[in-house]
């Protein structure tokens, strides 16, 4: 498996989405016994988290040490449908997975949650059965 660094664009459409929520509050994550919504208050940390992690991961594939150059979280002023935010979020999922403990990481915890959410928002899931 290859991974490399997203760009900034690509972590502000992400974190910009999980701020538009119907009831205005942002999506909420839950992590180490804390639920935290992503909002105009929380975005800058929610971004540079995932920027950490994608470093990270990458650093670790390649045995690297790339730095931190810091993350200013900017919103996205493009609007973009519920599919490309989470083909996004996959996209960064794959290229922030490479280290043996992404599956219990505030990322990982943060990314399930939008993607979730963004399924949500897909017409016609509503209306969609519960069960049959």
């Amino acid at each position: 498996m290859s991974s490399f660094i997203v760009t900034a664009a690509h972590i502000n459409a992400i974190v910009t989405a999980a701020t538009k929520t119907s009831d205005g509050r942002g999506v909420s994550y839950y992590f180490k016994g804390d639920t935290t919504y992503i909002n105009a208050e929380t975005a800058e940390f929610i971004a540079r988290t995932l920027y950490i992690e994608n470093v990270r991961s990458v650093n670790y594939r390649y045995n690297e040490r790339t730095r931190f150059n810091g993350f200013a979280f900017e919103l996205d002023t493009v609007k973009r449908s519920p599919i490309a935010i989470i083909k996004l979020v996959n996209s960064l999922e794959y290229q922030s997975c490479e280290r043996p403990d992404f599956a219990k990481s505030e990322a990982k915890a943060i990314l399930t949650a939008i993607s979730t959410a963004m399924v949500r928002q897909i017409d016609g899931y509503n209306g969609a059965a519960w069960t049959i």
